[in-house]
């Protein structure tokens, strides 16, 4: 799979046809360029690893709807950045990807969170 000799183009194109080997072999070629994009936002390591996931998975899950219109870098590494991005400011929030917030997919701001405490 890592050396799968096909062009990214190519690949893409067996991806949206339904081939998940395809998809691995993406995933093995630009994990590493991948993370050091997610670095550069996240405040460590295991956010910007997460990051690469969320965003391969993001990639995956809009399979046949990815539209090869230019490389799959050009794809690729702007939902990294955005996905590391926002693992940094769920940091400097306080909330980890397990916070309950999180798993409900609620988004209560902090602000709101302590008058309703208040009350």
């Amino acid at each position: 799979m890592a050396d799968d000799p096909r062009t990214d183009s190519e690949l893409v194109d067996a991806v949206r046809g339904g081939d998940g080997g395809a998809f691995a072999a993406l995933y093995l070629r630009h994990r590493d360029r991948a993370f050091r994009v997610a670095r550069r936002y996240a405040p460590d390591d295991g956010p910007a690893m997460d990051a690469v996931q969320e965003a391969l998975l993001y990639l995956h899950r809009k399979g046949r709807g990815l539209r090869p219109t230019a490389r799959f870098t050009t794809f690729l590494y702007p939902v990294v950045r955005h996905e590391a991005q926002r693992a940094a400011r769920n940091a400097r929030r306080g909330q980890g990807p397990t916070s309950p917030e999180r798993q409900l997919g609620v988004c209560i701001p902090p602000v709101r969170l302590a008058r309703s405490e208040e009350r």
